[in-house]
C-alpha cells in the first residue's frame, strides 16, 4: 500500500472500475463489477464492504453500489492514471489494446506524479510527429 489512499492495487481496481461504471450507467451492481473484474459475486461483496468501511463506497447487500466522494476522487485519479498509461502503451510497437490494458491495469499502482506528466508529454509528441512514430515502429520491425 504504498498510494496516497492506502488501499491496495486490488481494492484500486475495484475503485477504478466502480467509477468507470458510475460515469457510463450512474451506478454499479455486484454483476458488473464481476464481470469487468473476472471474479465472482462473493468476492465483489467482500471487497465492497471493505471500501465501505474505508469510506469509498455506498453498498447495502442487493442495492446498487455508489461512490462517496472521497472514493469519486480516488475513483477519477485512478481512471486517469489507466487511461494516460493505456493511450501511451498503445502508440508502441507490437502492443495490441488487450496487452495495453493488462500492462497499464498493473503499473497505474505505482506510477508516480513525475513519470505521468513526462509519459503523456511522449503520448502526446508520438501521436503528433507522426514521422517519429513512423521511426519507432520502423526499427521494432527491423
Amino acid at each position: 500500500m504504498n498510494n496516497q489512499y492506502g488501499l491496495s492495487g486490488s481494492l484500486e481496481n475495484y475503485l477504478r472500475i466502480i467509477y468507470e461504471l458510475e460515469s457510463k450507467q450512474r451506478v454499479s451492481r455486484v454483476k458488473d463489477i464481476s464481470e469487468k473484474l473476472h471474479v465472482k459475486n462473493p468476492s465483489v461483496c467482500g471487497t465492497l464492504r471493505i471500501l465501505k468501511d474505508k469510506g469509498m463506497v455506498n453498498y447495502t447487500p442487493h442495492r446498487v453500489i455508489t461512490l462517496t466522494e472521497q472514493g469519486r476522487q480516488a475513483g477519477r485519479a485512478l481512471y486517469g492514471k489507466y487511461s494516460m498509461l493505456y493511450e501511451f502503451l498503445k502508440t508502441l510497437p507490437g502492443v495490441d489494446r488487450e496487452a495495453a490494458a493488462r500492462a497499464a491495469c498493473g503499473m497505474e499502482h505505482t506510477l508516480s506524479p513525475s513519470i505521468r506528466r513526462g509519459l503523456e508529454a511522449l503520448t502526446e509528441i508520438l501521436r503528433e510527429d507522426s514521422r517519429l512514430n513512423e521511426q519507432l515502429h520502423g526499427r521494432v520491425r527491423d
